[in-house]
């Protein structure tokens, strides 16, 4: 029956017409599948760099966290964030006590001094 058919060019434009339009169509539908699968990498890009994102953002937080303990340990305030690293407490500057730090006498001052209780003693000057 197609035999007979074929004898009529409009059957025969319209096969043709078919036969352009299914190359066109799979011809999409290979741009579709490429482009969904450029779609899927993109999609997995944008999550790994999230994630990194995230792992940046929490990393820097954790570093001004260590840096403000560290400031806070030198001025001897203590640690405002307990979690984040922080100077071990053998290095952590301990506070002064309030009396001077004796220097060593010199000869001449402990002669001068010998020689005034001399003096004091001797003639209650």
């Amino acid at each position: 029956m197609t035999w007979l058919l074929k004898l009529f060019g409009e059957y025969r434009r319209l096969l043709d017409e078919v036969s352009q339009l299914r190359r066109e169509y799979s011809s999409l539908t290979a741009q579709s599948l490429a482009l969904q699968d450029r779609m899927d990498a993109v999609l997995e890009d944008r999550t790994r760099i999230w994630s990194i994102l995230e792992q940046s953002m929490a990393g820097e937080r954790t570093a001004y966290q260590a840096h403000i303990n560290m400031a806070w340990q030198k001025q001897m305030a203590g640690i405002p964030y307990p979690e984040a690293p922080h100077m071990a407490e053998a290095s952590v500057p301990q506070p002064q006590s309030g009396d001077p730090v004796l220097r060593r006498r010199l000869p001449s001052e402990i002669v001068a001094e010998r020689t005034n209780s001399f003096f004091e003693k001797r003639f209650g000057t």
